[in-house]
Order: C-alpha cells, then sequence, then structure tokens
C-alpha cells in the first residue's frame, strides 16, 4: 500500500541529534492523545530519558522519516521484549498524514520488531484519538483490553500477530 506519489524520503536511525526534533514534536503528540497534560519541565524530561536511557539500557529502538529537504515527516519509539514489541510513540508530521506516511511508518516498526525476534505487537491507543485507532485497526490491530491512562481517560491495548504466515 505504498503510493506512487510518495515524496523522496530516507530513514535515519535515532542518535542523540534528533533528540531535538522529537521533542518539538511531543506537545503536538500527546495534545492529539490526552486531554490535560502538563508540558512542564518534568515532562520533557521523562521524555528525553525514553529515548537516551531506553535506547541504551532498556531494548528500545527508534527510527526517523526525513524528506530530500531534511525535515522531519515522522518518527517511531519502540521497546523490545523477548518475543514482543511494544510501540511505545508513533507520530506524523501534519502536513504528512493521510498521504500513506503513517502506514510507512507503522511497517518499518514491525519489520524492525520482526528482525529482532518480535512475533507480536503491542500498543496503547487513546480513545479520544479515534483517527488512530481506526488507523491502527486497518492494519489489523485488535482492541484487547479497556484501560485507564493518566487523565483518567479510555484507552485501549491492543495487538497484533506478526508471524509472517498469519491470516489476518
Amino acid at each position: 500500500m505504498i503510493p506512487s506519489h510518495y515524496s523522496p524520503y530516507k530513514w535515519e536511525k535515532y542518535s542523540i541529534q534528533h533528540l531535538p526534533n522529537i521533542l518539538y514534536h511531543q506537545k503536538e503528540l500527546y495534545s492529539l492523545n490526552f486531554k490535560k497534560m502538563n508540558f512542564d519541565d518534568q515532562f520533557y524530561q521523562n521524555i528525553t530519558q525514553w529515548y537516551v536511557d531506553g535506547t541504551k539500557k532498556q531494548d528500545c529502538h527508534s527510527n526517523l522519516l526525513y524528506d530530500s529537504n531534511g525535515s522531519l515527516m515522522g518518527f517511531y519509539l519502540f521497546q523490545k521484549n523477548e518475543s514482543t514489541a511494544y510501540l511505545m510513540q508513533m507520530f506524523v508530521e501534519e502536513k504528512y498524514r493521510g498521504q500513506g506516511y503513517g502506514h510507512l511508518l507503522l511497517n518499518h516498526y514491525e519489520e524492525m520488531g520482526k528482525e529482532l525476534g518480535a512475533i507480536s505487537s503491542f500498543l496503547h491507543a487513546s480513545s479520544i484519538n479515534i483517527q488512530a485507532v481506526r488507523f491502527y485497526q486497518r492494519n489489523h490491530y485488535l482492541i484487547i483490553d479497556h484501560e485507564t491512562d493518566e487523565d483518567n481517560s479510555p484507552r485501549y491495548l491492543m495487538f497484533k500477530n506478526m508471524r509472517k504466515n498469519h491470516l489476518r
């Protein structure tokens, strides 16, 4: 499902030089998923810790998608645990939404997870971000549990079997 109209793009594996770009987009990313969020120093310190410590110590992996001009199109962060991959964050820059780049990012994440031995994927999707929930459902993720997020708003735990021979 990769449209022929894709602009030229390139993948870059996360390194510390990408952190300012990732932090810049956190407010928009979290505003799409939480009704109440304090974007204070502690918030940004927590995100920084995910990327800095997580990619060094917790088997977290991140890749970023850039256009041919070097502008960020999107990124993801996931943690590999035994045979599962947990998608912690995925973001698509607003001007690229609805053009297939989210699908491109999700496929890249799933392939990276499989290369590392994951056979299943989990993620949380906020119930207030209906577009995201529907996107993941179109990409064969199933809602397996209803939970409550930090705002006491409903969110979904979603699952996908990533075995190659799995019938969807």
